[in-house]
């Protein structure tokens, strides 16, 4: 089934159609006792523009197709009598609405963009949350137990073009050792003495919380909004600052709260059940350049231990000195978190990490490259390690080099035939009825559709 866009940006549709509001609806479909309105097509036809999809002639009937199919889901979850407990549905509900808030800035201003409060936004969208997860617990249940033999994916590769088998791109898998500078005392000191200096400016009235922190914050996402956090829950934060929130009441200063980020004064503006609106400070010691040499020669050192030590592997050498925890427990191994595989296109890579890709572009499998300079996701500079692990050249896909390709393409096109097979069966058994509007596009499956 070719999904164009997922109907779980709901929160997203409805609120662009919210402001809209010249939309005039009407049901352009029916499956079983499932209606599909015209702006439920409209608002995922909005998406795509908005988020720079492709869009063509067809995307609509596309986008129709899936509607379709999320209906059907919905409506053979009820004959199976498939059940959404009330808690996965708060803890969907709770998720979303934490990503949206911290997005559009705080709970108040998404209260604004739906002229609505956060209890009417909870009871407005909680059908149709259950709903969403109806659809992916029926989806889960008609793909449980696809498997594949080496036969059916030797079956699939030999059943493709030779001259349309694509063009696979010099892959590499990467593992890394990473050092952090060690803050010096001397620069903690000087960061908790600015912070002091703000917080006693702060109390005694000489300056505003806000305008402070708009100039001196080194949080960048609430120093532009005065040190705003927005309505969030507690649980959203590390430990020592979430206590110091709870203990506060609403106005108060707190006094300085030291985290893995730095030195934080904050201040609870409003509370509204388990959330708080918060604003902060954050100042964070700087490195001293001393502090990086040192962390470079620490990975010296460590290269040097793994050149004289027979047993000591870089693979034991992450897990015993590397300061990332993501991949120290995992031999130092990088995911690339756009394909969730070990594997990095190298073209890709040369995008995502210029200094890191002209590195290792020269390098041979299993060389261990010099201390690299790296900028960590929270912007702190630090050193590593990399090692390649494996690297494939340029090549046409074949069953030899690429075969957790070709069997994971196999599996796609058996799921896909699954669904088809399963859409035929059922709604030859449903009534489906589809607007003239839509009579006219080419769906990929056949829907049994009722005569209007």
């Amino acid at each position: 089934m070719k999904k164009i866009v997922t109907i779980f940006l709901l929160f997203v549709s409805l609120g662009l159609f919210a402001q809209e509001g010249s939309v005039i609806d009407k049901v352009v479909g029916v499956v079983g006792e499932e209606i599909i309105l015209k702006s439920e097509v409209e608002s995922q036809f909005l998406q795509c523009i908005q988020t720079g999809a492709p869009t063509t002639v067809e995307t609509r009937c596309q986008l129709f197709e899936d509607i379709l199919y999320q209906k059907l889901l919905l409506h053979q979850s009820k004959i199976d009598s498939v059940e959404v407990g009330e808690d996965q549905v708060s803890s969907e509900m709770e998720r979303r609405l934490a990503y949206f808030i911290s997005q559009i800035g705080s709970e108040k201003k998404l209260e604004e963009f739906y002229d609505k409060s956060i209890i009417e936004i909870k009871a407005e969208f909680h059908d149709i949350i259950r709903n969403q997860l109806l659809v992916q617990m029926m989806e889960q249940r008609i793909m449980e137990g696809i498997e594949l033999t080496p036969s059916e994916v030797k079956d699939y590769f030999e059943e493709i073009p030779k001259d349309s088998l694509p063009y696979i791109n010099s892959e590499v898998e990467l593992a890394q050792i990473v050092i952090k500078p060690k803050i010096s005392s001397r620069e903690k000191q000087i960061a908790k003495i600015k912070i002091d200096g703000y917080r006693k400016d702060i109390i005694e009235g000489y300056s505003k919380f806000e305008v402070l922190a708009t100039l001196y914050s080194a949080d960048p996402g609430s120093a532009t909004k005065g040190g705003s956090l927005g309505f969030m829950s507690l649980d959203n934060f590390v430990p020592e600052f979430a206590d110091a929130a709870r203990r506060l009441k609403i106005g108060d200063v707190s006094e300085i709260i030291e985290t893995e980020y730095g030195y934080h004064i904050l201040e609870v503006m409003e509370r509204r059940g388990e959330e708080y609106n918060i604003r902060h400070i954050l100042i964070s010691p700087k490195v001293n350049p001393l502090d990086l040499v040192k962390a470079k020669n620490e990975l010296d050192s460590i290269t040097n231990l793994i050149d004289e030590i027979d047993t000591l592997t870089f693979e034991i050498a992450a897990a015993l000195f590397s300061d990332d925890d993501e991949t120290r427990q995992n031999g130092g191994r990088l995911i690339n978190y756009m394909t969730g595989t070990s594997k990095f296109d190298m073209a890709q890579l040369g995008q995502m990490d210029a200094t890191l890709s002209f590195t290792i572009d020269k390098m041979e499998e299993g060389q261990v490259s010099k201390p690299i300079a790296t900028q960590l996701p929270d912007g702190s500079q630090a050193y590593r390690l990399v090692k390649i692990i494996s690297r494939t050249e340029p090549h046409i896909v074949n069953m030899e080099d690429d075969y957790q390709r070709i069997k994971e393409a196999a599996k796609v096109q058996k799921q896909t035939n699954k669904l088809s097979n399963w859409i035929t069966k059922k709604a030859s058994k449903t009534y489906v009825k589809i607007d003239k509007s839509f009579l006219t596009c080419d769906f990929e499956n056949n829907w049994s559709i009722a005569q209007p």
